[in-house]
């Protein structure tokens, strides 16, 4: 039980931060990058997002 309990809060604390990074990049980025987000869905898209950003 604590193990699945413990993954489950893993989860949640993973599924937030990456609310809070789309909601991040919605907020201060152009409909063209939003335009990337969705495509890029993965770890090679949100470096790409990250380096278009700077």
């Amino acid at each position: 039980m604590k193990k699945s309990f413990r993954s489950k809060n893993i989860l949640l604390v993973v599924i937030l931060a990456l609310l809070v990074f789309v909601g991040g990049n919605i907020y201060f980025s152009n409909p063209d990058n939003l335009a990337r987000l969705e495509v890029g869905n993965n770890a090679q898209g949100i470096m790409s997002i990250q380096e278009t950003n700077n």
